[in-house]
């Protein structure tokens, strides 16, 4: 059930990104009008999600020397990270 619940919170807080912001878009247009864009909403909140579960605790703990040293602010860097993986194989149009 919690596993839903974050599945759902993903695609709902990546539905607001799509949306808000500029240049990144998961359907054919604006909007997502067919199933297979709601489908693709849902794959990319299980990609992002696997990535959060796996992932980042790695290169968090990896990277703790440098996020102390800069006080937390290198954290800002690996989600900028995150978000780079996430993009080849979900395909967003992201800005360069």
């Amino acid at each position: 059930m919690a596993f839903l619940v974050r599945l759902l919170m993903s695609a709902a807080a990546l539905f607001v990104a799509a949306r808000v912001v500029p240049g990144i878009r998961l359907g054919v247009g604006d909007r997502l009008n067919t199933p297979s864009d709601w489908m693709t909403l849902l794959v990319v909140a299980v990609i992002f999600g696997v990535v959060n579960a796996v992932v980042w605790p790695v290169v968090f703990w990896l990277t703790l020397p440098l996020t102390l040293a800069t006080i937390g602010l290198f954290v800002l860097v690996m989600n900028a990270l995150m978000f780079m993986l996430l993009r080849s194989p979900v395909r967003w149009s992201c800005p360069s």
